[in-house]
């Protein structure tokens, strides 16, 4: 909630620079989800043939439960700001 408060005093420029902020937030989080989701793919490609790398698979599977996390906080962000700014363009209209 505080948050909320928080973007009710921001000006129009000050939430579009957050929201470029979080645009390079969600480039680089989403980069890193996929280079460890193509990790437990290829992992899990060696169990074809017998491979058992289920210690290995841990890391990867922990890795991405928290980054796809962090990308969900990164877009609700994203909407709120978003739903700030067009909240403070129409006011500006009328």
């Amino acid at each position: 909630m505080q948050e909320l408060e928080d973007l009710k005093n921001l000006t129009i420029e000050e939430i579009q620079e957050r929201l470029d902020k979080n645009q390079k937030k969600v480039k680089i989080t989403r980069a890193m989800t996929y280079v460890v989701d193509v990790i437990i793919i290829m992992v899990a490609f060696l169990y074809v043939f017998d491979v058992n790398f289920s210690k290995w698979l841990m890391l990867p599977a922990a890795s991405s439960v928290s980054l796809h996390s962090c990308l969900a906080q990164l877009y609700q962000s994203r909407c709120k700001l978003k739903q700030q700014k067009i909240i403070l363009e129409c006011s500006a209209i009328s």
